[in-house]
Formats: structure tokens, sequence, C-alpha cells
């Protein structure tokens, strides 16, 4: 009769990982939670968009940034290093009214 072993967690995560997608994107050493925190020190303000994405060959966190008092239209991204936690950029955009930025 065949007795049922669970794989410890370790063997599960190299037996599916490899050659997937998941393998490849972005990945952070530093909690969504912990990079906002950080963005909103740099600039403070209500977080209205965040996402993790890849650039120029690292994982960033991406924060746009609504700041109490200043016009509707404009919007502050804070980008965080997802690796270290250190803020990589700051920029200042002004939000069209067809909801792109310039």
């Amino acid at each position: 009769m065949y007795r049922y072993r669970p794989l410890p967690l370790t063997a599960l995560a190299v037996s599916v990982l490899p050659g997937t997608a998941a393998a490849q994107g972005p990945t952070a050493r530093i909690s969504m939670a912990d990079a906002s925190s950080r963005a909103l020190v740099a600039v403070p303000g209500v977080v209205v968009a965040q996402e993790l994405e890849r650039e120029h060959g690292r994982s960033m966190y991406s924060f746009e940034i609504r700041v109490s008092g200043s016009p509707a239209d404009e919007i502050t991204e804070v980008n965080i290093d997802a690796g270290d936690g250190h803020v990589v950029a700051i920029e200042h955009e002004h939000v069209r009214r067809s909801g792109s930025r310039g």
C-alpha cells in the first residue's frame, strides 16, 4: 500500500519554479508594505497606485502618491529598490484629463 509523505517545501519549490514565468519575473527582498512605508517617508501623502516591476535589469516598487494640498492633476511617483529598499527616483507628474501622464 502506498504511504503518503508530504514533500518538504523546498523540494516543492525547486520542482515547480525553474522555467516558470514566476522564476523569470521581478523578485523582491523587501515587502510591498515596507517599500510603501519608505516611499511615504520620502513623499508624504496617499498611495493611489503601486506595483512591482523590472526596470533596467533590477526589481523596483513603483508608487504613485497624491500629496495632500497639491493640485488634483499632480502625482508623485516614487521608485524603491526591491532588493535593498533605497529610494531610486522621485518624479513629479501631471495627470491629463484623459488619464495619461505627461
